[in-house]
């Protein structure tokens, strides 16, 4: 089982929060690229057009910002899909957090 977690704070100054459990995930590594992808999605859901993502996995923010798609397929399925996501939007930022720094963890922890 796995859990991913986003939290959105839209232009209009309103927070939302995204929680999801996974008995799929073949790992943490999975999981973090679906909460990479789920906070997009959520974000476009909401009608944010632009979005400024943060977080604290390095290998899935050095994987998206050098252009590299993973090796295994079921990862790069997942990489597919953001690019694919990122291009219906205006804007889309991403940028590496400390895990101290992420916020969307504390969602765990209600």
């Amino acid at each position: 089982m796995s859990r991913t977690a986003v939290t959105l704070k839209t232009r209009d100054g309103i927070d939302y929060s995204l929680f999801d459990t996974y008995t799929d995930h073949w790992n943490s590594t999975e999981s973090e690229w679906c909460s990479v992808l789920n906070g997009i999605r959520f974000a476009l859901k909401k009608d944010q057009g632009s979005v400024e993502l943060e977080n604290d996995c390095l290998g899935v923010i050095k994987h998206l910002t050098h252009r590299k798609a993973p090796m295994k397929s079921y990862l790069a399925e997942y990489y597919l899909q953001i690019f694919k996501q990122a291009k219906t939007m205006e804007y889309l930022g991403i940028r590496w957090i400390p895990r101290e720094l992420n916020k969307a963890d504390d969602l765990f922890r209600l």
